[in-house]
């Protein structure tokens, strides 16, 4: 029963991973095309969302799982503290009483989904952790 738990955890974490990366990539040309400037600058979310689309897909092998969620954890994170000034304009923009930018919408919706998934990320390993030192204790006492 734990392992089948286990490989639908790890589908599971593969599918979000791969989908926040979909997400932050169309957030990128979302910002590009929505801004009619055409900024470059716009397309900066890439850098985010592609390494964490691709290391969603290379998660789903079973032998390097570990390996390519910890690397998405590593950008998920990386992408929450780069987009907190943009949640920080965001709220200084509501208290000046000014609509936000589109910008800084998606720098605030990257900011609290990078966050939530960097937290979900975080916890799924850590329970695998538990559950590997409480596999790895029961075998030690039974030998």
């Amino acid at each position: 029963m734990d392992e089948v738990t286990l490989y639908n955890d790890r589908s599971r974490i593969s599918a979000l991973t791969t989908q926040i990366g979909l997400v932050i990539i169309l957030f990128a040309f979302v910002g590009y095309f929505g801004t009619r400037m055409m900024s470059l600058t716009a397309l900066i979310p890439l850098i985010f969302g592609g390494p964490l689309y691709l290391f969603g897909r290379l998660s789903r092998s079973e032998k390097r799982h570990k390996l390519w969620i910890r690397f998405a954890l590593f950008i998920g994170i990386l992408t929450a503290l780069t987009t907190w000034a943009g949640f920080a304009d965001f709220v200084e923009s509501i208290q000046l009483a000014r609509m936000p930018s589109l910008s800084q919408i998606i720098r605030t919706t990257m900011f609290f989904g990078c966050s939530a998934y960097s937290i979900l990320v975080f916890v799924y390993l850590w329970k695998n952790r538990k559950k590997r030192k409480k596999k790895n204790q029961s075998l030690r006492s039974e030998a």
